[in-house]
């Protein structure tokens, strides 16, 4: 495993001392014949104190046989021992969590005799030990989504068979999690739901974020439904009558942000409402048709939008909307247009400045592959830099994530290989958005 750290020295105008400004880089890989890359999904965590965890899935002769834990500090370095994970061929994560503590990691196995288990597995504080808790089926039921609070109290959303009711239980942390409490998630009120996002806040309490229909009506409603960290109903907001609901998120504070589509091509509007309130409010900053294509929320409890103009017109607008939905700023870059090009993900810090991760083609025949590129754009929506990252791979999973830090650090981890190009494994690296290094 290799690790580099570049540092400058910043002098603050201010105070006038000099402090660090360093970048790293991280490669995270083990062995030449397992292929190591990003989970599919919740692949990148990242906690208060800026350490970050990472969870891989590994390929032995293409079949999914393994996973890898990794935990590293602000400059890269190992904070715990790298865990394995191991079981059946019939084995799949669904995510890690370490945002108010050690990492906990979600995964599905399977038994002799075809018993499906959910197994919760996270460290202790002593950061060598680990523990792990098998969470009993119900019935046919499946995790759909889970996320931890403080003291690693772990919050799981799990699905029934018929596909519209859930069950959600929270456990206590911090060593082989035990049930606190479980409580049917409100199918009355949002029948037919669809989950979009589940977060565990610092406090103990649980936001559930969806959608939802009624079988006599073909329009769709949005949600959020709030719970202490006793699994009791808290607030609830919603409202029903559109055509389509779109993308939808929530942010740290509560705030949603959802996308009214009436036609799936030139009509998207965004929508957003505020932890508490009532009802949503339209945000209306796009003129013309267009589509809106990704929907990011930000720390701050702001959100970025890229959207498409209709009619095919490829015409690419980058939007930054502050915590009370109010825009911040607006751009249409021409490096988005290119032929090819897509954009893979998109964070932005609280100082205004939005980093965005796309592919580019290969640009030659066979065995040519294509490649990664990262922009960065200011507080105004500027271009700042623009750097390729070589040696990217596409072949399992998402191909590259991004995560901030509570400094306002930039981590990007993507599925690639090691200097050598021996070994397939994931590069991390980490920077302000400012800076194009590493």
């Amino acid at each position: 495993m290799q690790r580099r750290i570049l540092c400058a020295v910043s002098l603050s105008l201010s105070i006038g001392v000099a402090t660090p400004a360093c970048a790293w880089q991280r490669f995270i890989g083990v062995d030449p014949f397992w292929v190591q890359s990003l989970a599919p999904s919740n692949a990148l965590s990242v906690d208060g104190a800026g350490n970050l965890c990472v969870l891989t899935n590994d390929r032995v002769g293409g079949q999914l046989e393994f996973a890898h834990v990794a935990t590293l500090g602000t400059l890269g370095e190992d904070v715990r021992p790298m865990q394995v994970i191991g079981s059946s061929s019939e084995f799949a994560t669904f995510g890690i969590d370490c945002r108010f503590g050690p990492p906990v990691v979600g995964y599905t196995k399977l038994d002799p005799g075809s018993w499906r288990r959910t197994v919760l597995l996270g460290y202790s504080d002593d950061r060598q030990s680990y523990w792990t808790s098998d969470l009993l089926s119900i019935g046919s039921a499946r995790v759909a989504r889970f996320s931890v609070g403080s003291a690693q109290a772990a919050v799981v959303l799990r699905q029934k068979s018929n596909g519209i009711a859930f069950d959600l239980e929270g456990f206590a942390g911090a060593s082989s999690p035990t049930p606190l409490w479980q409580t049917a998630f409100n199918a009355w009120n949002y029948p037919e739901a669809e989950v979009s996002d589940i977060v565990a806040g610092a406090d103990g309490s649980t936001r559930v974020l969806g959608t939802f229909s009624q079988s006599n009506d073909p329009g769709m409603g949005i949600f959020v439904q709030g719970y202490d960290a006793s699994g009791i109903p808290t607030t609830s907001s919603s409202q029903f009558g559109f055509d389509a609901v779109g993308p939808n998120v929530l942010t740290p504070s509560g705030n949603v942000y959802f996308v009214r589509r009436s036609d799936p091509n030139v009509n998207d509007q965004l929508w957003h409402f505020s932890a508490g309130s009532s009802w949503p409010d339209p945000i209306n900053f796009i003129y013309g048709p267009a589509q809106i294509k990704r929907l990011v929320a930000l720390p701050d409890d702001g959100a970025l939008t890229l959207t498409e103009s209709g009619y095919n017109s490829d015409i690419f607008t980058l939007s930054r909307f502050n915590a009370d939905g109010s825009l911040r700023w607006q751009v249409s870059p021409p490096e988005f247009s290119w032929p090819g090009r897509s954009v893979l993900d998109v964070i932005g810090d609280r100082a205004g400045r939005v980093l965005v991760a796309v592919s580019d083609p290969a640009m030659g025949p066979p065995p040519s592959a294509p490649s990664i590129s990262l922009l960065a754009y200011s507080e105004q929506g500027l271009l700042l830099w623009t750097r390729s990252v070589p040696g990217a791979r596409f072949d399992q999973g998402p191909a590259v994530r991004l995560a901030l830090t509570s400094d306002d650090r930039a981590v990007v981890a993507i599925n690639g290989v090691n200097a050598d190009q021996t070994i397939p494994g994931i590069v991390i690296q980490s920077f302000t958005i400012d800076s194009p290094v590493p």
